[in-house]
């Protein structure tokens, strides 16, 4: 989990640099066209017209690298399968759990129709509206739990953790990893969200899950979701990207 963290403020830092870059080569390129525009253009002047220049071009390349770098390790991630129990999966379905979290009150169509064959669904918080909420109740049995931007009535019925048995696999449900522990003992998968970033990982024998974000775009993310498929010995993990982030 750290290195994905470090991955997030990677990007942050990065641009957040490259912008301020920008806008003080703008700022100082201005300043120097006024001083020409009042006294006429002298060589020296031109010459310095060539730092602003420079200045912003290191900016946007700076900004540019930080996305290439994003793009880079989340792509690394598509289409990840993991299995547990049985090493290569040649069994039949018993169960299909859909995994989403951070929908920020948007079901897309794409994600509804990954949905549509699963027995159970499970959100990781963060529906930001009732009427994700309720739409999902009417696809099939629900799992919830409340994020730090639901809020009303309607997400305070919401549990902050979540505990159930699907299949006799024991699973735990948070927004926030942060607020369940490091290792939870009475959990065999812990489903999570925040980060808008898939992360899927065996941690002491336990399967850490973070679906992503397939709602309201927020960061420059892929946005996907992940389907559990349960066989009578083991399962695996399918991660569905339903967009790619612009280049």
């Amino acid at each position: 989990m750290k290195k994905g963290w470090k991955r997030d403020w990677y990007y942050i830092i990065a641009a957040g640099m490259g912008r301020i870059v920008c806008a003080a080569a703008l700022a100082l390129l201005a300043f120097l066209l006024i001083i020409i525009k009042k006294n006429g253009l002298e060589l020296i002047q031109g010459l310095f017209l060539l730092v602003p220049c420079i200045t912003f071009a290191a900016g946007i390349l700076l900004i540019r690298i930080s996305r290439l770098k994003l793009t880079e390790t989340e792509s690394s991630d598509a289409g990840a399968e993991k299995t547990g129990a049985n090493e290569g999966w040649n069994e039949e379905v018993i169960t299909r759990v859909g995994i989403l979290a951070d929908t920020h009150g948007l079901l897309r169509p794409e994600a509804a129709e990954v949905l549509k064959d699963c027995d159970y669904l499970i959100h990781g918080g963060d529906f930001d509206t009732e009427e994700v909420l309720r739409s999902l109740e009417e696809m099939g049995e629900l799992i919830a739990v409340r994020g730090n931007n639901d809020s009303g009535a309607w997400a305070k019925q919401l549990e902050t953790i979540a505990r159930r048995e699907i299949c006799g696999m024991r699973f735990a449900v948070v927004h926030n990893r942060q607020d369940l522990g490091p290792s939870p003992e009475d959990a065999d998968v812990v489903i999570f969200g925040h980060s808008h970033k898939y992360y899927c990982e065996e941690e002491d024998g336990i399967l850490f899950l973070n679906p992503g974000s397939c709602g309201k775009r927020r960061f420059r993310l892929p946005l996907t979701l992940a389907v559990m498929e349960i066989g009578e010995k083991g399962f695996r993990i399918k991660q569905h990207i339903l967009e790619q982030p612009e280049a």
